[in-house]
């Protein structure tokens, strides 16, 4: 499982705040004979709120709702696939560089 961080922005009354999403990515498996195909998946391990630059707990009500939206389990797949090809391209091109 790789770690990754997301921010989600929330229009909380007039203010519009950060929730800072540190979650895990499991891939996924392809299947064989034996064993059935399991769909990659992301799994919320902590949420921060950050209002004005000052970083808050989040409270629990609000954890579960973002834990529960199928929405942002799908922008934290999206997000990981970027990591993983930005990391790909960077290690590519350190490679190169080496050469």
């Amino acid at each position: 499982m790789s770690r990754h961080t997301h921010s989600h922005f929330i229009e909380i009354g007039r203010e519009e705040v950060e929730a800072r999403i540190s979650f895990t990515v499991d891939k996924g498996y392809a299947g064989d004979r034996i064993d059935p195909p399991c769909p990659p998946s992301a799994e919320i391990q902590s949420v921060e709120i950050v209002v004005k630059g000052q970083k808050h707990d989040c409270p629990k009500w609000l954890s579960d709702l973002l834990s529960a939206d199928e929405g942002i389990h799908n922008d934290l797949l999206l997000e990981a696939g970027e990591d993983e090809a930005a990391w790909a391209d960077e290690r590519d091109e350190m490679r190169r560089e080496a050469a």
